[in-house]
């Protein structure tokens, strides 16, 4: 099992549901910075890419 490398702890600023699933706002202001459509995301240790 990959444990992966923490580089910062966000928190949910939104949670809404839409026809298209759910969609989740998250305050990480170190991240939101470098963070780019594409990269890999992992909430809990689960990959949101």
């Amino acid at each position: 099992m990959f444990t992966g490398l923490i580089e910062e702890v966000g928190s949910v600023l939104e949670f809404a549901r839409n026809d298209r699933g759910t969609q989740l706002q998250i305050v990480a202001p170190r991240l939101s910075e470098e963070i780019q459509i594409g990269d890999s995301l992992a909430i809990n240790g689960c990959c949101l890419t």
